[in-house]
This record gives structure tokens, sequence and C-alpha cells, in this order.
């Protein structure tokens, strides 16, 4: 970190990033005041709340935030191949009952879930930047749709209504 430091100092590097994986770890390394970004992945989506902390502690820190993932690994983005896995882990029977009831709440509001699940992070306010991932030309090809949808206001007051998320098995 000394080093780091010195390279911001002298004005040859920008800024100084942290990124890792779940536990506390992220926030031990916010804590320190030495980081200007964090990446938060699979930690703060439609359907895990996980990031909060990293979010509100950046914020006090005026630290950009990156938050990668908005599809959780794949769950949100209506894939198959990944309807039983979040963050890349198998999913618990509850939380698979809570993305079901997310996913019948899109279907009620007739917002396609990515579309819903990329804008859950797009107006974050504390979010500066929101990393996707892409597998294919055609989930690329995709992706202008997904941003310029439409989400009415009362879609996210009704997912409020849902309560709080389960524990995500990236916790």
């Amino acid at each position: 970190m000394p080093a780091l430091v010195s390279l911001r100092e002298q004005g040859l590097v920008g800024a100084i990033g942290i990124a890792a994986a779940g536990g506390t770890l992220v926030e031990d390394y916010i804590r320190t005041d030495a980081f200007d970004a964090v990446l938060t992945h699979n930690r703060y989506t439609l359907v895990d709340r996980g990031a909060e902390d990293i979010l509100r502690m950046a914020a006090e820190r005026r630290m950009t935030v990156f938050n990668a993932a908005p599809f959780g690994g794949g769950i949100l983005s209506g894939s198959p191949r990944h309807a039983s896995r979040y963050g890349y882990r198998p999913i618990s029977p509850e939380f698979g009952r809570h993305v079901e009831r997310v996913r019948e709440l899109c279907d009620r509001w007739e917002i396609a879930l990515p579309a819903a699940a990329l804008h859950f992070s797009l107006r974050e306010p504390r979010v500066h930047s929101t990393v996707v991932g892409i597998s294919s030309v055609e989930r690329l090809e995709a992706l202008d749709a997904l941003v310029d949808a439409v989400i009415p206001d009362g879609f996210w007051d009704d997912l409020r209504a849902l309560g709080a998320p389960p524990p995500s098995p990236v916790d």
C-alpha cells in the first residue's frame, strides 16, 4: 500500500481501487481510507443487498463505486443454464423462492427480468458505473434494449414491498 499511495501522490496513478470476494475484507480495506474506488461483484443486485455496507461506507468517503455482475452470474439474465445458481454458486430454496417472486413481479409489470436487474444498478446513485459481463455477441446486441427499457417507479415500490432478500450464496 505505501508504494501505491506514493504513486498516487506523485501523480503517476490517478486512483487506487479495491475489489475482493465476500466477507468483510472489502469493508476492512475501505476503513483504511487509502482507496479511491471499490468494485462490488454479485453483491448488489435485484435479489441481493449484501454490498449495502460497502455502498454506504464508500459514499461516506466519496469513493467511486463500480457495481459488477448485475445479473448475478446469469440467474437474472434469463439464462436457463444459470437458473439454479447465483454468483456461480448453488442457491438455497429460500433464495430461489425470492428470485421467483421477483420474476413474477417482473411478469406482472411486463418488464423483462434482465432489464429490471440492470436498472436496479443503473438507478442507484451510489453506483457510478455498472459493469456487465457479456457471454455472447447476441447478449451484447441485446444490451441496448435493456438499457433503454423504461421501468416505472411503481415497480420499485412493489419490489421494496417484497421485503429484504434472504442471504445469497455469496454472503
